[in-house]
């Protein structure tokens, strides 16, 4: 569905703009079309005449804040931009996971690698609906990692993106989710599953060609840091 995208679009420049609640109102709109259109295929509507909206809470914010943004057209076509690490030391709650990570090991990494750009969709592609589905999905859980670094809903966006992509090729969309539970678990306490995350991505990152030198360069130090992580120093003998 073609406003489905565009609403994913809309927000993903939201993102970049830091208005996170645009963004979630938008991503959330998106995804309720898509479903939408996903249950009007498996009803056998997918040949019949073009339908109006469904219409719930969701698709309605989605739909006043497309319309605010078309007002002005440059706000919904920005230049992405790839990557950030998270350096916002100084808000509590970065306080709160840097009081965590010391109490795991004293010279663990601070800011680990994190993709932070949100996916644009594009229109003609052979992307199934499932992986548009997925990558949708994927947005919303970024805006609320942002939004919140300790947020479980955002961990279980990333899971449910994960169970959609499962038997796919890895690609960008593959690798970001992975590396970002891995630095969810890590900011929230969960070195196994930092760990598990990471030697997942160890396995892949040299099949996957769709990553840039910067991605690649994060991930590695993620890698390293999460799957070997420095041991606290031991008392001297």
């Amino acid at each position: 569905m073609e406003r489905s995208i565009e609403f994913n679009n809309a927000g993903v420049c939201c993102v970049e703009e830091g208005d996170h609640k645009a963004a979630w109102d938008l991503f959330k709109g998106a995804l309720e079309l898509k479903l939408a259109a996903e249950r009007t295929s498996m009803n056998g509507g997918g040949d019949g005449p073009q339908q109006e909206l469904p219409k719930n809470k969701y698709i309605e914010k989605a739909e006043a804040q497309y319309a605010k943004r078309k007002s002005h057209p440059k706000s919904l076509d920005h230049s992405p931009r790839s990557v950030t690490y998270l350096q916002d030391n100084c808000h509590p709650q970065r306080q709160e996971l840097s009081r965590r990570q010391m109490e795991w090991a004293p010279d663990v990494l601070d800011s680990p690698f994190l993709f932070t750009h949100a996916m644009r969709l594009e229109r003609d592609t052979d992307m199934s609906t499932r992986k548009q589905s997925a990558t949708i999905i994927f947005n919303l859980a970024i805006v609320d990692h942002l939004k919140n670094r300790l947020s479980e809903q955002a961990v279980s966006l990333y899971e449910l993106a994960m169970t959609l992509l499962a038997g796919d090729v890895v690609d960008l969309l593959g690798i970001s989710l992975m590396n970002n539970m891995g630095v969810w678990c890590y900011e929230n306490g969960d070195m196994d599953g930092a760990m598990a995350c990471m030697a997942h991505l160890a396995g892949f990152m040299v099949s996957c060609s769709s990553i840039d030198q910067a991605q690649k360069d994060g991930i590695q130090s993620n890698i390293i840091w999460l799957t070997y992580p420095p041991s606290p120093a031991s008392p001297a003998a």
